[in-house]
């Protein structure tokens, strides 16, 4: 960042003037978002693990975005679905788990 006014309108600002700011690089109205530790590859795609029923359910999904904390997820997820944070090699389509 850099000041383009003339030095006369910002010279008053003294040593070590700080700004703060926040860009937005994606706005999407109502979409769905998920940690970044809930996605795995499978071949090419994209998945996640849901718990449906005290099981884990494979999903692929569609991403439209990541941040490396978090995704917006376009296709293969509802809002409210439970989905498994790092999922162990342990875990595999069918297998019991427990929310905790």
């Amino acid at each position: 960042m850099d000041v383009t006014s003339p030095a006369e309108r910002w010279r008053g600002l003294g040593e070590a003037y700080q700004v703060d700011t926040r860009i937005t690089v994606l706005s999407q109205e109502e979409a769905t978002i998920v940690p970044d530790g809930v996605l795995f590859r499978k071949g090419d795609d994209w998945s996640v693990f849901l718990v449906i029923a005290g099981r884990a359910e494979l999903r692929p999904v569609s991403l439209m975005r990541r941040s490396g904390r978090l995704a917006a997820v376009s296709s293969g997820l509802a809002v409210g679905d439970r989905v498994i944070v790092y999922p162990s090699d342990r875990v595999v389509a069918g297998a019991s788990v427990a929310i905790r």
